[in-house]
Formats: C-alpha cells, structure tokens, sequence
C-alpha cells in the first residue's frame, strides 16, 4: 500500500538564480560553474549552526531529511492518512482511514495500526517479526486467524513489508513524497529553529513538512491534502526505551 499523494495539478519548479564572475578584461573568462541545487546568495547568511537545507533544491533538501531520520537513535511517529475515491461525476468518496503510532530505538521498531477494518501490532527485532490482531489484520500480513497474543514470522513477505514501510519514519516520509514537486522555504524570524519542504506550487501548495532549521534536519510534521486524501503525521526524535521481543506469549521464535 502506497501513501503517495497523486496530485492532478501542475506544480511549477522551484527555479533558484544565481550571480556569475566576471572580470574586467576585454575577453569574458568562462564563467564559474555553480553548485547544482545550491542558492549561493543564500548560503552566505547560514548561520554557526544552521543546518541551511533552505538552499538545496527541493529534492536534494528531502533526501537529506530523510537520510537524517534514518541516521537518528530514535523517534516516534503519529500518522493518519484518509483516502479519497475519485468519480466520474461530483465529489470524491471517502475511502479507508489509517492510522499509525510507532517507534523505533534506531535499530528495532513496534507499531500498532488501523488500516480500514484491520487493526494490528508488529515488533521487529532483526530478522523476527512479531504480530497480532484481528482476523482481517493477521490474514492480510499471513499470520492466520486472528489472535490476541503475539505470534512471530520470519521477517521479508511482501505484506509484513507495507506495513514497515507505513511504520518507519523515514520510510513513511519517503513513499507521502515520492513523485511530488517539492520546494524549499527558509526560516523566520518568528520561528529561526524551523523551515519548510513546501508540497506544491508557491501560489497553491498541498502540503509542507516542517524540518529543523538547526543541527540534523528531522521533521516535526508533515501536513498535505488534494483530492485523494489527506496526510497528518507528527515526529519527535531522541532516546526511546530500548524495544524487546514480547514476553512470554511469543511463539515461533528463537
């Protein structure tokens, strides 16, 4: 399951000018290549400790988001997505619900989900995949019928993959961004610790990411809506208690 925002607008890139050198002889030099992706103007005014993701191309500065986030020894996530089913005729048609809280200790991952009418839990240790849930929930990630006590599985099917792809941050981020325009905005002075991956056109964004300005540049939040639905998620990062397998009622493992 993918939660890639497909837009059906047009959204402009974000086009970055920059000054060229030239000397006072009669014959022009060539001129300076510039760094691809990099406002020069721009990094001129990066503070000490600014991280200054604002200069970057779109791209550039998303991918070293996300390189941060999994670089990082821990973090939690709070996620909903709802789909929209487009028509032919008149306005779209609400389409599942989903909601994700996980967290991860940089190396292992526990999460719990409610994704339409399944509602489950996985812990990741390794290779060992632990779950439970309801029928709909254990049927569709091939656990069998539903239970109420964790049962393991080898880590690699391609279900047990969706749902690690929609409860690792990074990954979450990853796949809401895939094949979106993105720009970049820089900080304030209201808010000098923040900037913003905008999702869309300046004139009409669907979305921003809210990353720090300061030190690594891991998001806060992402926030986005078009007419397929809508993406709500909250980050915060730092220590997480050390994730074990379950206990006891685990089976199959080990």
């Amino acid at each position: 399951m993918s939660v890639q925002l497909r837009r059906g607008i047009a959204l402009a890139a974000v086009v970055i000018a920059g000054s060229l050198l030239v000397s006072c002889s009669k014959e022009e030099p060539e001129p300076v290549p510039k760094p691809e992706g990099i406002d020069l103007e721009a990094a001129a005014e990066i503070g000490a400790s600014g991280n200054g993701l604002w200069i970057l191309d779109g791209v550039s500065a998303a991918g070293r988001v996300i390189d941060a986030m999994r670089a990082a020894d821990g973090g939690t996530m709070t996620a909903s997505v709802h789909e929209m089913i487009p028509v032919e005729q008149g306005d779209p048609l609400p389409g599942r619900n989903i909601s994700v809280v996980s967290s991860t200790d940089g190396t292992n991952l526990q999460a719990s989900f409610v994704v339409g009418d399944q509602t489950g839990e996985l812990v990741i240790i390794g290779n060992d995949v632990w779950v439970k849930g309801n029928g709909a929930f254990t049927e569709r990630i091939g656990a069998g019928d539903g239970t109420d006590e964790f049962v393991c599985m080898a880590r690699g099917s391609t279900s047990i993959a969706e749902f690690e792809t929609l409860a690792k941050p990074a990954e979450f981020l990853r796949s809401t961004l895939s094949g979106l325009e993105i720009g970049t905005l820089s900080p304030t002075e209201a808010e000098p610790d923040l900037q913003s991956l905008v999702l869309g056109v300046s004139a009409a964004p669907i979305g921003y990411v809210t990353v720090a300005a300061q030190g690594p540049p891991l998001p806060h939040q992402i926030s986005a809506f078009d007419v397929t639905g809508s993406v709500e998620a909250q980050f915060t990062w730092g220590d997480v208690s050390e994730i074990q397998a379950p206990d006891g009622d685990a089976s199959g493992c080990g």
